[in-house]
């Protein structure tokens, strides 16, 4: 388990907008170190204000990403992987009436 989440999972995020789907993938492979987590199981793992960018660390000027959620990142690189990673993980859906969002977990390994 990684955060409460089982390590094989791999998530689906499907955006439902004006000009059809976008669906982005992240896999979590069994052989990978539990510190890949993305930013918010950072934040919930440690629950230090560095890593949940609050108190001091509440603007982006001070709260950047960390090693984890580069990780992450690397692996997804349009995923939003820390409170304030706007610039490359931020999208709009112009006149979007709905989305959806899919937890499938992996495939068991013979």
């Amino acid at each position: 388990m990684v955060g409460g989440v089982p390590a094989a999972a791999a998530f689906f995020i499907l955006f439902l907008g004006a000009n059809g789907a976008t669906q982005v993938k992240f896999t979590f492979h069994n052989n990978c170190p539990e510190t890949v987590w993305p930013a918010t199981l950072a934040c919930l793992a440690f629950g230090t204000d560095e890593y949940c960018c609050r108190g001091r660390f509440a603007s982006p000027a001070a709260c950047g990403p960390s090693r984890y959620s580069k990780l992450f990142k690397a692996q997804c690189p349009q995923a939003y992987s820390y409170a304030f990673d706007d610039g490359s993980s931020t999208f709009t859906c112009g006149n979007a009436t709905g989305y959806r969002l899919t937890f499938c977990p992996a495939a068991a390994n013979n």
